[in-house]
Order: structure tokens, then C-alpha cells, then sequence
């Protein structure tokens, strides 16, 4: 699956890719107190993005289960796993607001 490489940020009204493309704009929708939000249409990782972003809460869940169940046992971890709990602690506080990043 190809999608917009992280990590993503926004800028003003958009959320944008690490190349700085749009990833998502969002719209005001004028005479309501909406907005509409578009994944950007026309480049070639809109599916994948659209696929990342409709899987990102089920992503969330699993990766928080996998956390709580491995981050009691750190001391035990071999270098590789190491890194990769400590790539998804950083992912999860990133999701959760717990980061600057």
C-alpha cells in the first residue's frame, strides 16, 4: 500500500506530508458552523491515505494492546523488540497528545 511517508503535521488548514504535500484540507463550509474535510484527491498515495486514516482508530487499539501487554516485560527485551515498544510508545503518544512531535 503506498501512502504520504510520515511524520505528518499541520500547517494552518492542512495536514501535511514530510515533502509538504496536503494530505488533508479542511474547508469552511460558509453559512454553517461545519467545515469539510477532504483527504487531498489527485496524487497517487490518496488511496493509501484514505486507507490509513479510516484504519488509524482500529491501528490505535491494537497497538495500545500490544504496549500494555509487552511494556511490563521491557527489562526482558531483546535490542529489536526493544526498539520497536519504544517506537510504539512514541506513536501512542503522539496520538494521544502527550508530544510536542
Amino acid at each position: 500500500m503506498e501512502y504520504s511517508k510520515g511524520p505528518w503535521k499541520w500547517e494552518d488548514d492542512k495536514l501535511v506530508d514530510k515533502n509538504g504535500d496536503a494530505v488533508i484540507s479542511i474547508f469552511p463550509a460558509y453559512g454553517d458552523k461545519k467545515a469539510w474535510l477532504t483527504v487531498d484527491a489527485g496524487g497517487e498515495n490518496d488511496g493509501g491515505n484514505q486507507m490509513l486514516i479510516q484504519a488509524a482508530p482500529d491501528m490505535y487499539e491494537a497497538l495500545s494492546l500490544i504496549y500494555k501487554m509487552h511494556c511490563e516485560d521491557a527489562f526482558r527485551l531483546a535490542d529489536k523488540d526493544y526498539i520497536a515498544i519504544t517506537k510504539a510508545a512514541d506513536a501512542l503518544a503522539l496520538a494521544e497528545g502527550r508530544t510536542g512531535a
